[in-house]
């Protein structure tokens, strides 16, 4: 049975167990200095909005499109998680035009004026002129969700124990001691550090690219008709404008700042007003036209982004004997991409169990395992099997008759040439779609269009041992990829 260790009970360490405890042939234990229910300014999480706000450019924005199915199915059917549906409004004003415009602009992809999102959300619509404010161009509003902190990480904890997760108190001053945490007393088989900002400080770790992005807000009791953020204020170009209600009383948010490298745990009380100033300004309702006088304060509160220079690390690597699998340095958006980014530490987890890695150093190659792939699929209505040929696609359709898992090693180029295979196979999971004009096709693949746009993105090339790549030819709308039987399962 793999015995995991997962460093960390933010937002990231919690999903990871909880995702990993769905195995029930894992034995989980988290090791943290701070849970649920802890406020230090260490401990990113609690300080958190939060909702899902997709901020990723398009290239970028697979996490965030896995995650907000689950968000979603959270909000409407399991209200003790603490999420609830809310309308978010994005203004785009008009003296930042001309930076979105050059891609010159923070937060990526959330205020462009074609923005890739506005397919993921069902009531996505722009705004007519009438329903914007002054000297905003233009904006756009759909139905998101806010996500009440306080609640949720309660939930997330309580999902671990439910599945046998055991957590611990604990202060590491190197990530080799994880391994020996494990609350059986046996050697953990792999430790999952996600450990957020402070693996700048820990040892064996120690990444000098983490930096914190102090983010000040204002916690009030007044109720926001929707969430709402701009492109920019006119106080200072580190300061942000944003509102979010949190589900069941768990008050509304203001912000805000985005004050990279700043490591001040105690609130300004000069960015404070300049924050309640802005929101009542921007949204009256607040106070019905009272001003700040009418907000009623419950806290001031900072919490550190932990943004990473490069992007998130995650990524598994041996140290003293024992596998680690880094998941950190997701700044601001750790909620809203943790379902998707979790699936890829996760799969590096498996992975490091089954003893899937190819290569020791990355300068050498070495055999390549086998792919794992069945195409024998079972008839729903028990008719024999589909083992010539099947199209694959990542959604469901009503002549779907099956599954397959398909892993795939990526063939890399290092700095001197030469070619190695990544340690970590891209994973997936499709449903096999029975089509009629494919069964002549026998011994190839056809490959939904989506599947092979994102193998694109992540390799350079089939694995040769096991695939060649053919063509881009378009048959029926999916692309085609012929398979070496001898190898595969």
């Amino acid at each position: 049975m793999p015995n995991i260790v997962v460093v960390g009970a933010g937002v990231s360490g919690l999903t990871s167990a909880y995702l990993l405890s769905k195995q029930k042939d894992n034995v989980i234990t988290v090791v943290a200095k701070h849970m649920p229910g802890d406020y230090d300014i260490e401990y990113a999480s609690p300080w958190a909005g939060a909702n899902v706000l997709p901020m990723a450019t398009e290239k970028n924005s697979s996490w965030e499109r896995r995650t907000w199915p689950e968000m979603k199915r959270l909000a409407t059917e399991v209200p003790e998680a603490g999420i609830h549906a809310l309308k978010s409004r994005v203004y785009r004003r008009e003296k930042d035009l001309e930076s979105l415009r050059k891609g010159g602009y923070s937060f990526d992809g959330l205020f462009l004026e074609n923005p890739w999102y506005k397919s993921l959300f069902d009531d996505y619509r722009e705004l007519p002129k009438e329903e914007l404010p002054k000297d905003i161009a233009s904006g756009c509003e759909f139905g998101s969700v806010c996500i009440n902190v306080m609640l949720y990480l309660p939930w997330l904890l309580g999902q671990c124990r439910k599945n046998g997760v055991v957590l611990r108190r604990g202060q590491l001053r190197h990530v080799s001691e994880a391994a020996a945490l494990s609350h059986t007393g046996e050697k953990a088989d792999v430790v999952v550090n996600t450990t957020g900002l402070m693996a700048s400080r820990l040892g064996g770790v120690m990444d000098q690219n983490l930096v914190p992005i102090r983010g000040q807000i204002v916690v009030v009791r007044n109720e926001a008709p929707y969430m709402v953020t701009k492109s920019g204020t006119d106080d200072a170009p580190d300061e942000l404008f944003y509102i979010m209600m949190r589900a069941s009383g768990g008050g509304t948010i203001l912000g805000g700042t985005y004050q990279k490298g700043q490591w001040e745990s105690q609130p300004d009380p000069n960015i404070a007003q300049r924050i309640m100033r802005r929101a009542v300004e921007m949204v009256p309702e607040l106070t019905g036209g009272k001003g700040v006088d009418g907000l009623d304060v419950i806290r001031h509160g900072v919490g550190l982004r932990p943004y990473r220079n490069g992007g998130v690390r995650i990524e598994k690597e041996k140290i003293d004997d024992t596998w680690v699998v880094h998941n950190y340095g997701h700044a601001g958006w750790g909620y809203q991409g943790s379902y998707g980014m979790l699936r890829r530490s996760t799969d590096a987890v498996n992975d490091s169990v089954e003893g899937t890695d190819t290569f020791s150093d990355g300068s050498q190659e070495i055999p390549a395992p086998s792919t794992q792939l069945n195409v024998k699929i079972e008839r729903p209505d028990g008719q024999g099997t589909y083992d010539t040929a099947a199209m694959l696609d990542s959604g469901l359709s009503s002549r779907t008759c099956g599954t397959i898992k398909l892993k795939i090693w990526p063939l890399l180029r290092n700095r001197w040439g030469d070619h190695f295979e990544h340690s970590i196979p891209i994973r997936e999971t499709f449903y096999v779609v029975d089509y009629d004009n494919a069964v002549n096709l026998f011994g190839d693949m056809m490959l939904g269009q989506n599947f092979i746009e994102r193998i694109n993105k992540r390799m350079t090339q089939f694995n040769p041992a096991t695939f060649t790549y053919i063509t881009r030819k378009r048959i029926e709308g999916a692309f085609v990829v012929r398979y070496n039987k001898a190898t595969a399962n």
